[in-house]
């Protein structure tokens, strides 16, 4: 460039930084520029006072000499990502259709606040944003250019009074504040379309908010949690903001708060608040295996005994669901799970078609029965099944044959599996008189043992209840009457 200019005679004319338009693409040569070059370095060379082998050696060894700098460009170095919104803006003041603007952008989620300045003065400047301070929150670092607006003293004072870091471009490099410097061109792009095709240049901001980004979500998304209503049709639980509060927080600075489920179990288990953390390789293994072993042999016993088996259902489920659930779910809850139990049940047996019968009922009860000593020889004489505190394991056996004890059904067969196995009903009982000593020897909470007329007569609310199901059924038999008329008529 210094050799193409030695040509000219150049003269240096300061203009102010408001009046400089940035080319919005960078300038490349063209093949007659080059050749240009090129004659002037072919011209230098041809008047080295030095032979041609001579210059054919100074370009060798110009070559292999490793210590020679070489004229590259340093590498840019990306802005640090941050975990927040407006923890870091960047503002830029640009001119577009003879008018004076001023871009904010939010380095988290690239959501822009633009506005037309009256003046290009500081007190303009922190007047808008202490407006977008007041919608969004104070930002802790913003990035600018080194302008006069913002190397005042009163803007100085604005950020001393607002509590937040300023930083400033090197004034020979203003493209260290590129995301500011890109999205003037998106904006001025935006302006330009809307003055020349007389389009609302808010419109097209708006949509541009929410437009997705590389990430999948929109500026919008990423600033309010939550997408922003347009001219597109939405539903409006997309509207709604899906934040998630933090379920823990650690002391630990780089972990600061956790919200999902895996990562609070995850960070737990290292610091080892875990059942399982002292457990041997072969007993976490062994964990695993007797936790499928109930799942597939248990579980559905237990569904059929309480949900399925007609004498339980009717004598015990469904008269202790229509007493603790209120009207008028308790008329049609039971109902439905009883149908979804029988359909789950379906389901792992295989079978679409199955109906509950003395087969079915042989087959579960033979599974509980081989589960059952499985689990009672892995127990032995032991309190719980590994080292001397419980497991995971435990729980998980506690929660599914305890309340056997407790609930006495009419048709008592898989509480006798469990009396057959005589460690593991102590160990049942050991668990409810040490983890729930209120219930050692009670009842199960809600339900009556002795099943009579007597026991509903004490139901509370019973007056209530007795009018709502009355005038409920009334209601009923009106809307059928009034359906059966209206089909007689048609």
């Amino acid at each position: 460039m210094l050799i193409r200019l030695q040509k000219y005679d150049v003269k240096m004319i300061y203009t102010p930084g408001k009046f400089m338009f940035t080319a919005d693409k960078k300038e490349s040569f063209d093949t007659q520029k080059n050749t240009e070059i090129q004659a002037y370095v072919d011209m230098i060379v041809a008047s080295l006072p030095a032979s041609s082998d001579r210059v054919e050696q100074m370009k060798r060894e110009t070559a292999a000499d490793q210590t020679m700098p070489k004229q590259q460009a340093e590498q840019l170095m990306p802005p640090p990502a941050h975990t927040r919104p407006y923890y870091k803006v960047g503002v830029d003041l640009f001119d577009c259709n003879g008018k004076s603007h001023i871009v904010v952008i939010d380095y988290y989620s690239n959501y822009p606040e633009v506005a037309t300045l009256p003046t290009t003065s500081s007190k303009a400047v922190i007047t808008y944003l202490t407006s977008v301070f007041a919608r969004h929150g104070v930002t802790s670092e913003l990035y600018s250019d080194n302008g006069l607006q913002f190397s005042s003293s009163e803007f100085r004072s604005f950020t001393n009074d607002w509590g937040f870091q300023h930083n400033t471009s090197s004034p020979n490099y203003p493209r260290s504040n590129g995301l500011a410097e890109s999205l003037v061109k998106i904006v001025k792009g935006l302006m330009k379309k809307a003055h020349d095709g007389k389009e609302d240049f808010l419109k097209n901001l708006m949509i541009y908010r929410s437009a997705p980004l590389q990430n999948g979500l929109s500026p919008a998304q990423m600033l309010m949690g939550r997408r922003i209503r347009t001219n597109l049709p939405i539903h409006e639980d997309l509207l709604t903001p899906r934040g998630t509060l933090p379920g823990l927080k650690t002391t630990e600075e780089s972990i600061g708060s956790l919200s999902k489920p895996s990562n609070v179990i995850i960070h737990l288990r290292k610091q080892k608040y875990n059942a399982d953390y002292d457990l041997s390789a072969k007993e976490g293994a062994d964990t695993l295996a007797f936790v499928s072993l109930l799942e597939e042999k248990l579980l559905p016993a237990l569904v059929f005994t309480l949900w399925v088996l007609l004498t339980n259902w009717e004598q015990w489920t469904w008269r202790w669901n229509t007493e603790n659930i209120t009207f008028p779910l308790n008329f049609l809850l039971p109902n439905r799970i009883h149908n979804q139990q029988l359909e789950r049940l379906r389901l792992v047996r295989g079978d679409p078609t199955l109906e509950p019968g003395d087969q079915l009922e042989k087959e579960l009860y033979q599974d509980v029965l081989e589960c059952m000593t499985l689990l009672s020889h892995c127990l032995g004489l032991h309190k719980v099944f590994f080292r001397d505190s419980p497991s995971s394991l435990d729980a998980y056996v506690f929660g599914h044959l305890a309340p056997l004890l407790k609930v006495k059904l009419p048709n008592g067969k898989l509480l006798q599996h469990l009396n057959s196995q005589d460690n593991l009903r102590h160990y049942c009982t050991n668990g409810l008189v040490l983890y729930f000593p209120s219930e050692g020897g009670g009842k199960f909470p809600g339900v009556s043992v002795h099943l009579d007329d007597s026991d509903f007569d004490n139901e509370p609310h019973k007056q209530r209840n007795q009018i709502l199901s009355f005038l409920f059924a009334m209601g009923s038999m009106l809307g059928i009457f009034m359906g059966i008329a209206s089909i007689q008529h048609v």
